[in-house]
């Protein structure tokens, strides 16, 4: 056989034997003891060989890692005749009937197949640098992880996350409490930097929805609880954060700033994502600023073109 190379395409994810490939689908693959032909009977997982890592769309097959026909799939996202089902250890297994794409030699067929998949989940990794201030700064990327990688990582990003947004929070509660009502008489030089804090905090809070939403699912009895300090040393004095640059990497023992985040016996037990009812005058004042500003934005560039 020779060496090929198979792309899952839009609307596929690629899934491998865990009798082939074991469990826990990150970093560079390792074989279940003697590599066997896989079957459909086999529980899969997100994730497939290539190249020496794990891809979501991508494998090798022939003499690659796949080396029998059913080792890794290419498997419909979504697919309606599915349900998930919980494990002993809490974890989930996606159980159903999926499209299947897979190569059989140099043929590829699609067909529906029932299969066990363990999915992975989504979590939001903020460099450990990260300025929220900073209108330029990087937010870093959304990684998809088995459950045991998912609830490891969790404790330090979930700290991360909330103390970013607390930051934000306060920042755009100062400027909504002083400029609502007069957002002309906010500075020019702070328009666009309060636009991309208001921006930031509303795509953050939607990741950290999911995130307390998929800690509450993957964690055995109550969600995973996690440090109820920021993992950056706390600001000095009362000045207002810098707009650019970068601050001290984030570190596990490293206890700064409170968390706002929802407390129990002394550990934060979920976190808060000012999506609250007690949020919603925050939440308001925010769009009603933000619509002035971009209002502003919008005829300061009209006069500009006029200029």
């Amino acid at each position: 056989a020779g060496h090929f190379v198979n792309f899952c395409p839009e609307g596929f994810r690629c899934v491998s034997s865990q009798g082939s490939f074991g469990a826990g689908h990150i970093g560079a693959p390792t074989f279940a003891g003697e590599h066997r032909p896989s079957t459909d009977r086999d529980t899969y997982e997100w994730g497939c060989p290539f190249h020496g890592r794990f891809d979501s769309s991508r494998y090798e097959s022939g003499r690659g890692a796949c080396r029998y026909d059913a080792d890794c799939l290419c498997v419909g996202r979504g697919s309606p005749d599915t349900r998930t089902v919980k494990t002993n250890d809490g974890g989930e297994v996606v159980v159903g009937q999926f499209r299947s794409m897979r190569s059989k030699g140099e043929e590829v067929v699609v067909e529906p197949v029932t299969l066990r998949v363990v999915p992975h989940y989504r979590l939001r990794r903020l460099p450990d640098t990260v300025n929220p201030h900073d209108p330029h700064a990087d937010l870093g990327e959304t990684e998809e992880l088995p459950r045991v990688a998912w609830l490891s990582a969790y404790g330090l990003e979930a700290r991360k996350l909330q103390s970013v947004l607390d930051d934000l929070r306060n920042a755009i509660q100062w400027h909504v409490t002083r400029y609502a009502q007069d957002a002309d008489s906010l500075p020019p030089e702070e328009v666009g930097p309060l636009l991309a804090r208001i921006r930031r905090f509303e795509l953050l809070s939607g990741e950290c929805a999911a995130a307390r939403d998929t800690a509450a699912a993957l964690s055995l009895s109550s969600p995973a609880p996690f440090e109820p300090t920021a993992p950056w040393p706390a600001a000095k004095g009362s000045r207002r954060p810098e707009w650019v640059g970068l601050r001290p990497e984030a570190a596990k023992d490293t206890h700064g700033a409170p968390l706002g985040c929802e407390k129990a016996a002394g550990k934060c037990k979920a976190l808060n994502c000012y999506g609250r009812p007690e949020d919603a005058e925050l939440r308001s004042g925010m769009s009603e600023l933000k619509a002035k500003l971009l209002s502003r934005f919008k005829d300061d560039g009209e006069q500009s073109g006029e200029a």
